[in-house]
């Protein structure tokens, strides 16, 4: 191989002929000591290479260290639903590891899941253990355990044991209450329990959100991920004589780890639905329905043998008590939530149960609620949140026995560039997109929630009408509506379908028109089409505000209001300038003085929202930081090395840059006659990138 290579560069290192990124130094030590319990493990391998194995790096996987702990240490753990070969989702405890170059799965789990077994085989070493062999590989689906919008495709090792129980002990019920307003990627996570997968830095990346909450000295972290928020960190519920840690350590080979770093950044494949995916549309199509007034009713799909829920209100009822005495201290937030609740009522949304009623077949559920505050919403800032992942007394949840459902609507990537097509750009968004679907009068049982509004009147229980989010079939169901509706209207709005079916992300509407005319034409049409099915559209933006002034129609004059004259709109993630019809970037990283650490690190990168590339050239150097952050023996929370530091700040510093920069939102010219493409790539030896430009012709 090495002869038929036409590179003629080598390695800076040792100058044979091979990429300087594949170089192993074999002089290396490592040293076999206690790390705290996210501390991670990134060194060059310095045994020897077999005949049969590539030479590997080392990275974490799991052993137990002895070391006086006056505190307790939560690793981050999720519980995930894995899709198995007969296209049901299994229940998996996993961690999240994100010095793991690869992901691993015990052998157990795979002989439970029923999955193929490619026949590939790694080294995996333990701190001070002997090294073993990792045999087979696994491509595997998995989802939240709670309601999503996507599933995560991965492949794992399998592996005879990831780690021994995390935490080590269980830890007391009122740590887990600290958290009880949050939507847990771990719903036990205080309790210790085993763990059958590891997800390395190739899922790691992608889950995280950026988000993190410390509430107080005493309680560990709260960190933001697409799972839903993991509990990390220290605990101030010292126990005496526990001397375990749980640390990480493992070994794959350099040509894995080279590829699985960068193979986070693709464009979506579509693919064909699975079992339960089909078995959730078919449910769908028998028996959803529509009133004499336009709106859609649909049913839970709830799986064909789903397991048995236990008792609900109990825990519904103590969270509720425990999510009132915070509200109590700060009123603000509190009045918010009960106009939230208010409007939810007085809308129809939600009715009032009779408590008593007695379901001994527990065919109903108590859904647990809480609030989320988005400071950047132009309308709602609180939004409560159903918690349909909460467990019953048996150890099941709402979401445990719900299909979830395909996904409904085109890529994020491919709206985006339609919208880039045209001369006149429209944006506008679904006003409680989720709210205007009916649940069937038979499944509303399973949305009860318990309120009220005031700590000396009565709680009393509610049930919820309506679509509810935090369910996990939510975001099929709403949307799946949505593609009804402009499969039933096409014949009475063909233009307007169109744009439903294919330019809609969640309850975000936007489209383009070549021509003033033709904007005014669509919009009334695509208002009339929403309407028929009892939705409303408002927020409405704009490159060319004189054509909403003209073509919307409002009921009122309340609703005149709608247009937004804001100097610039995030859609879809993208600032949007509407005047001057550009993007621009509006990212900022906060010096806050401290030294900057792995985490804060990895945090701000991830902040930088960048769907259609225009920034890789940007990303990439932070990318190569972070890639080589992993080869210090540096745990989450202790400053980066002075060498990183100083590449850190540079970086950081020169963000501020990005705001000069202006991408039109139009691609193409007024009247084109020709269009070409031209592509171009190229490659070194940090990194690899590609990049199409269009280029379009007109007479003048």
């Amino acid at each position: 191989m090495v002869k038929k290579c036409k590179s003629t560069s080598s390695c800076k290192h040792c100058q044979k002929r091979h990429n300087t990124l594949l170089h192993i130094d074999r002089n290396l030590k490592v040293q076999n000591q206690g790390l705290s319990p996210q501390a991670e493990e990134f060194v060059p391998s310095s045994e020897p290479t077999t005949s049969n194995m590539v030479p590997s790096t080392s990275v974490c996987a799991n052993n137990l260290v002895k070391e006086k702990q006056n505190t307790n240490m939560l690793l981050c753990t999720a519980v995930v639903n894995i899709l198995n070969s007969k296209n049901q989702l299994v229940s998996a405890r996993c961690i999240l590891d994100s010095a793991s170059q690869k992901s691993y799965i015990k052998r157990s789990l795979v002989k439970k899941l029923g999955l193929n077994v490619k026949n590939k085989s790694i080294s995996v070493s333990c701190l001070g253990a002997a090294e073993t062999v990792a045999s087979g590989e696994i491509d595997f689906t998995f989802t939240p355990h709670f309601n999503q919008k996507f599933h995560v495709k991965t492949s794992a090792f399998l592996i005879e044991k990831i780690t021994d129980n995390i935490p080590t002990i269980n830890l007391p019920q009122s740590l887990k209450d600290s958290f009880s307003d949050l939507l847990l990627a771990d719903p036990n996570f205080h309790n210790a329990s085993e763990i059958v997968v590891l997800l390395g830095v190739n899922v790691f990346l992608s889950l995280m959100k950026g988000e993190t909450i410390k509430r107080d000295e005493r309680l560990p972290f709260a960190l933001s991920t697409k799972l839903g928020w993991v509990i990390a960190g220290s605990t101030a519920f010292p126990v005496e004589n526990l001397e375990e840690t749980s640390v990480s350590y493992l070994s794959v080979n350099t040509e894995e780890l080279i590829q699985s770093f960068w193979e986070l950044e693709h464009i979506p494949t579509s693919s064909s639905f699975t079992k339960e995916e089909n078995l959730c549309e078919k449910h769908f199509i028998e028996n959803y329905a529509r009133n004499d007034k336009g709106r859609y009713s649909v049913k839970l799909p709830f799986k064909a043998e789903r397991q048995e829920l236990g008792d609900s209100k109990g825990l519904a009822f103590r969270q509720f008590l425990n999510l009132e005495k915070r509200l109590l201290k700060i009123p603000n937030v509190y009045q918010q939530y009960k106009d939230f609740m208010s409007e939810y009522l007085s809308l129809g949304h939600m009715e009032e149960v009779d408590e008593n009623s007695v379901d001994v077949k527990n065919e109903h559920f108590y859904i647990p609620h809480h609030h989320v505050i988005k400071e950047s919403s132009l309308t709602t800032r609180l939004r409560v949140v159903f918690n349909a992942s909460a467990e019953s007394s048996s150890g099941v949840s709402l979401n445990d026995t719900l299909m979830i459902g395909p996904k409904n609507q085109d890529d994020l990537f491919a709206i985006l560039l339609r919208f880039r097509s045209h001369n006149i750009a429209v944006t506008s968004d679904l006003q409680k997109m989720y709210r205007q679907v009916n649940i069937d009068n038979e499944d509303r049982n399973f949305q009860k929630v318990l309120w009220r509004d005031n700590p000396s009147s009565p709680i009393k229980t509610y049930r919820l009408c309506t679509v509810t989010y935090g369910t996990a079939s939510a975001s099929y169901l709403a949307t799946r509506v949505l593609k009804q509706l402009a499969i039933d209207e096409s014949s009475n709005f063909p233009k307007a379908s169109e744009i439903l079916l294919h330019n809609c992300y969640v309850d975000d509407v936007l489209f383009a028109a070549d021509t003033l005319e033709e904007a005014e034409k669509l919009i009334p049409e695509l208002q009339e089409l929403l309407c028929s099915g009892g939705f409303k559209l408002h927020k409405w933006c704009s490159n060319e505000k004189s054509v909403l002034e003209r073509a919307i129609k409002t009921e009122d004059s309340k609703n005149s209001c709608e247009i937004i004259d804001a100097k610039s709109i995030k859609i879809l993630g993208l600032e949007w300038e509407p005047a001057l019809d550009e993007f621009y970037c509006n990212f900022e990283i906060s010096n806050d003085g401290d030294l900057p650490t792995k985490r804060t690190i990895l945090s701000s990168v991830s902040k930088i929202f960048d769907p259609l590339g225009w920034l890789a050239p940007f990303i990439i150097g932070a990318k190569i930081l972070i890639q080589s952050i992993w080869t210090f023996q540096i745990s989450w929370d202790d400053p980066v090395p002075e060498e990183i530091n100083k590449k850190w700040t540079v970086f950081r510093d020169q963000l501020h840059h990005l705001k000069s920069i202006r991408i039109p939102r139009r691609v193409l010219l007024p009247n084109a006659t020709k269009i070409e493409l031209h592509a171009f790539c190229d490659a070194s030896e940090k990194a690899y990138a590609a990049v199409i430009y269009l280029k379009s012709i007109n007479d003048s």
